[in-house]
């Protein structure tokens, strides 16, 4: 479950990304949470994709 806490910690992670690696857009940020910890997997320039 995706608690208050962990909301901030993911949040707080992601500006932290968006400063390390800017882009013209949103990022696309894979994570998991192991316990009360989050984990950033993998994190992308967010590419929208069409069909």
């Amino acid at each position: 479950m995706l608690s208050e806490a962990r909301a901030k910690d993911l949040a707080l992670a992601a500006a932290k990304l968006v400063k390390v690696f800017p882009t013209s857009g949103p990022l696309d940020i894979e994570w998991v949470l192991e316990g009360e910890k989050v984990w950033i997997v993998q994190a992308r320039p967010f590419i929208e994709g069409g069909s």
